[in-house]
């Protein structure tokens, strides 16, 4: 939701997979369909999002420390909107620390990521900051319930934008 909650932004749906390596790596693949309010034009796009990413994260003690690196490439419909380049193309990099409480089923955790353009005709540079504090709960284990708070915060941009998101997802691992 934008404009005060009074109307709807977007919505996604991700479907990934990611493979354990060994005790530290992990790597995966995604693809999120995007519906999206563009605001500039005041319309609704399909926008189809692919990437992969590989993740090195350490236990000590009960914190876990990750680091996250994301490509990302974002299509979107050229016949609705006039884009400087399509697709966007992202390198996301995301520094996570979370921290297991003993006998209770909640993890929380805080992380930083950082957006940096790949394919800019303008020149790339990183645009975005995204901070996000939130708790995992441990339905099962293979069932989880993620709530969130992240704030989007624009840099190097003429009007930057900043953006509170309050969400929830879902997690399932087979």
């Amino acid at each position: 939701m934008n404009q005060n909650v009074t109307t709807f932004d977007r919505s996604l749906a991700t479907l990934g997979g990611s493979y354990a390596l060994n005790k530290t790596f992990k790597a995966g693949l995604f693809y999120t369909y995007i519906y999206a309010n563009n605001q500039n034009d005041g319309y609704y796009e399909n926008r189809h999002r692919f990437g992969g990413w590989i993740q090195a994260a350490r236990k000590v003690n009960r914190f876990k420390i990750s680091l996250r690196e994301k490509f990302q490439n974002t299509y979107r419909d050229e016949d609705l909107g006039n884009y400087k380049y399509n697709p966007k193309m992202y390198l996301r990099s995301k520094l996570e620390v979370s921290f297991n409480i003993k006998k209770i089923p909640f993890n929380p955790y805080f992380s930083a990521e950082m957006h940096y353009q790949l394919n800019n005709p303008y020149g790339n540079y990183t645009d975005k900051w995204r901070y996000t504090a939130g708790t995992e709960y441990n339905i099962s284990k293979k069932f989880a319930i993620d709530l969130f708070y992240r704030l989007d915060k624009e840099i190097n941009v003429t009007n930057p934008v900043n953006t509170s998101v309050i969400g929830t997802m879902f997690k399932c691992r087979l």
